[in-house]
């Protein structure tokens, strides 16, 4: 019996190259609805183009799977934390995923580790992506107002500092 993972969504970093793609086509052959999460940059971090996610979100859709692209920088703090006040419900939206890739800018990781490639960690993510269901209600670019991005400062600028 194969497990499957129908109804869920599954939110892949990394998602446009090497094991995160094996990972989401993996995932979306299996049922899941995927995000396909990849800034797009070169492994030393520079650059930045959705095209790697938006391919593997093509090859899922052209197998018949549900998926969706996405670009979040999940170095940039900024980045994430925006994803996160905006489109999280964390009740519902709180996994654990050990030993997952990472980048070598993750301030998580120590210079050992760095030092002989293991560019691993394990962490509680939060669904930082729009919720799946709600795809057709969201404009293209989703970007916060000054004054939404001024009150979310106000209110969670501690967590920047």
């Amino acid at each position: 019996m194969a497990i499957r993972f129908d109804g869920r969504v599954a939110i892949v970093t990394g998602a446009g190259n090497g094991l995160g793609r094996a990972h989401a086509l993996g995932l979306a052959s299996r049922g899941a609805k995927v995000v396909v999460n990849d800034f797009g940059g070169a492994r030393d971090g520079t650059g930045g183009s959705l095209s790697p996610a938006e391919t593997v979100v093509e090859e899922i859709r052209k197998a018949g799977g549900t998926a969706m692209a996405d670009g979040a920088d999940v170095s940039n703090f900024e980045q994430l934390a925006w994803a996160m006040l905006t489109r999280c419900d964390p009740a519902t939206s709180v996994d654990i995923l050990r030993r997952m890739r990472t980048t070598p800018a993750d301030p998580l990781l120590t210079d050992e580790r760095r030092d002989i490639g293991d560019l691993t960690n394990s962490r509680a993510i939060i669904d930082a992506t729009r919720p799946f269901e709600w795809r057709d209600k969201f404009p293209k670019v989703n970007a916060p107002s000054p004054e939404v991005a001024r009150k979310a400062r106000e209110k969670f600028g501690y967590l920047m500092r």
